[in-house]
This record gives structure tokens, C-alpha cells and sequence, in this order.
């Protein structure tokens, strides 16, 4: 059974003399829902760094200082998940 022969028609928001008239209405609405998206997605964006700062904890690191070195080499017919990410070699910071 068709959903319009159930709940009837959809109500129209709003009445058009042509199409042109119409379009711009649809843009204006479509704009409107954008804008409004986007300011939400900023204040979940926001929430969620908040949320993550909170467990970060911070490093401080000095010239001198021996790190783990970041070395992403893909090997071929291996999944990169049973792949190491970092060398076994530890670097010493330098002022380079």
C-alpha cells in the first residue's frame, strides 16, 4: 500500500508562482539546513576534544632526549596490521 494513499499528502511549506521562485526557495531552505549542520557538527567536534584531552597526558621532550622513530614501512602480501609501525632503533633528538 503507497505511504501517500495511508497518510495523505505531504503539507507544502510554501507556495510558488514558478519554478525559478521555487528553486530559490529550495536553496534558501537547503542553506539553512547546512549552516545549522555545520554548527552542530562543530560543537560535537568540540566535545569530543574535550573529552579526549581530558586522558591525554602531555610529554616534554628536550634536545637530547632518546624517542621511538615513527617508520611505517609497508612490506607487499602482508596485511599492515601484522606490520610493525616503528623501527627497532631508538633516535636521539637532535637540533636537526
Amino acid at each position: 500500500m503507497p505511504l501517500d494513499l495511508v497518510m495523505g499528502l505531504p503539507s507544502v511549506e510554501f507556495q510558488c508562482e514558478n519554478i525559478n521562485e521555487f528553486v530559490e526557495k529550495l536553496q534558501e531552505q537547503m542553506a539553512s539546513a547546512y549552516a545549522i549542520a555545520r554548527e552542530h557538527l562543530g560543537v560535537a567536534a568540540q566535545r569530543r576534544k574535550t573529552t579526549y584531552d581530558i586522558c591525554l597526558r602531555q610529554q616534554q621532550l628536550t634536545v637530547g632526549d632518546w624517542v621511538w622513530y615513527w617508520y611505517p614501512r609497508r612490506y607487499p602480501l602482508k596485511s599492515p596490521k601484522w606490520q610493525k609501525g616503528y623501527t627497532g632503533l631508538v633516535y636521539h633528538l637532535s637540533m636537526c
